[in-house]
């Protein structure tokens, strides 16, 4: 008998147990980027998350809308932004390295066995300004990571007259 009591617990609890966390990822408050038929690709802030709806503020807008959980097509988390500080060294590096040894060698004038100590100069001169151009130039750029958030599909039972019935939600 216990097993039956258990079971039709089960039954009971299951849809209570769905609606007890309306923000299981704890999206209230993070900045998101979300597709729908309604408002295409775009990115804001959850204000709030009730059971099937976002309350959705756009970037660049004050007024919120409601997103019906079911109409979103992807669901995008920014985990903040990224520079490129290490990108732009090694660009820097390179582009510096070839543009000094390149006029290093252009403008030297002797043709003895110092011109390869010139180019190496104009080499090392023209890499360490890369350097530091690439770095300025890497730290100023930035890039907004994001992650995919997987819609789940939640399952529950809705009593109808002489049975049960399954409901099947997409959030």
């Amino acid at each position: 008998m216990r097993p039956v009591i258990l079971v039709f617990l089960a039954f009971v609890a299951a849809p209570h147990a769905c609606l007890a966390d309306a923000d299981p990822f704890g999206l209230a408050g993070k900045r998101v980027r979300l597709t729908s038929p309604e408002f295409r690709k775009q990115a804001g802030t959850v204000v709030e998350v009730r059971s099937d709806t976002l309350l959705f503020t756009a970037d660049h807008q004050s007024i919120s809308a409601l997103v019906h959980a079911g109409s979103l097509t992807a669901l995008d988390v920014s985990h903040g932004r990224k520079s490129h500080v290490w990108a732009g060294v090694g660009i820097g590096l390179l582009v510096g390295v070839g543009c000094g040894a390149a006029i290093a060698k252009a403008t030297d004038t002797t043709n003895s066995e110092e011109s390869g100590l010139v180019v190496l100069f104009g080499a090392l001169a023209g890499g360490g300004a890369g350097l530091a151009v690439g770095a300025v130039a890497g730290s100023l750029t930035h890039t907004e990571r994001w992650d995919s958030l997987r819609l789940p599909i939640h399952m529950g039972f809705l009593p109808r007259t002489h049975a049960l019935g399954l409901a099947v939600t997409y959030w």
